[in-house]
């Protein structure tokens, strides 16, 4: 059984890719708003946005039985490439992975399109929507199954964040 597991996902949103991108980086401030699994998020170290950050997520009482918290950590941003990349710490998590990091990057489409389809697609601002691009790479504990379930989660994440972001403008 293999210990290293990697996935990657691409995830069409139809928010702008500003908005998402800042929703991204604003973690602490706008999941617990965005996507119901999450109790809250609090801020334990750092500015909330930026590298070094360290917070605290508690998840819904139930989902309690599966996972309660975790700690995860912001190790680098990347303003130009809009990229994030994060690490987790702590929380029942880590007692089936020894490490699991991931990296999300928000990609705006293409606007140099002139069809009719990409212009009645684009917001008030003329954004065409964003693709958020997932990829995690986690080293399993031993005897750990393929987590599998991580892509339609992380899917649910962010399809949870692109309406709110589309009902809160």
């Amino acid at each position: 059984m293999r210990r290293t597991y990697k996935f990657e996902l691409e995830i069409e949103m139809k928010s702008s890719a500003d908005r998402v991108w800042c929703s991204v980086k604003d973690f602490a401030r706008v999941y617990p708003k965005a996507v119901s699994i999450y109790e809250g998020v609090q801020v334990l170290q750092g500015d909330g946005t930026s590298a070094g950050t360290i917070y605290l997520s508690t998840f819904k009482p139930e989902l309690k039985s599966v996972i309660s918290a975790t700690k995860e950590r912001i190790d680098f941003v990347d303003e130009g490439r809009r990229t994030l990349y994060y690490s987790f710490m702590e929380g029942e998590i880590m007692s089936r992975y020894n490490t699991f990091k991931a990296t999300v990057s928000v990609i705006c489409p293409s606007s140099s399109s002139s069809s009719s389809a990409a212009a009645a697609d684009a917001d008030a601002d003329g954004d065409i929507g964003a693709v958020v691009k997932y990829l995690a790479e986690i080293q399993k504990a031993n005897g750990v199954p393929d987590p599998d379930f991580l892509k339609d989660y992380m899917r649910m994440v962010f399809q949870g964040l692109d309406a709110y972001l589309l009902k809160n403008p």
